[in-house]
Order: structure tokens, then sequence, then C-alpha cells
């Protein structure tokens, strides 16, 4: 299991390496409304190009 520090680590590392665009799995956006705004944004500047964020509670 990782943390959401690790997981955008990854997500950055993935980006950077290939050419093509990267969609990145959100899982649940990481908490609070505001902690998906900070995610979006953090995966954003890491280079991802959409994401995955399931809706469930």
């Amino acid at each position: 299991m990782l943390d959401y520090g690790q997981i955008l680590d990854q997500v950055r590392r993935i980006a950077h390496a290939v050419d093509v665009p990267v969609f990145a799995d959100a899982d649940t956006g990481y908490g609070t409304t505001a902690n998906v705004q900070r995610m979006v944004r953090d995966f954003e500047q890491a280079g991802v190009a959409g994401l995955f964020i399931e809706d469930r509670v």
C-alpha cells in the first residue's frame, strides 16, 4: 500500500518517462473536497492528462 505522496511520485515518474498521455487512477480523491482539489492540481503539475475518480462514499 502506498500513501498519497508515494503515488504522486510514481505518477510523476511515469508521466515524464513516456510520450503518450497518462491517465491516473485517483481512487476516491483522497478525502474531502479540499483534498480532491489539491490532488487534481498536484496530478496536473505531475504531467497527468486525465484522472479516474471513484464516486463512492
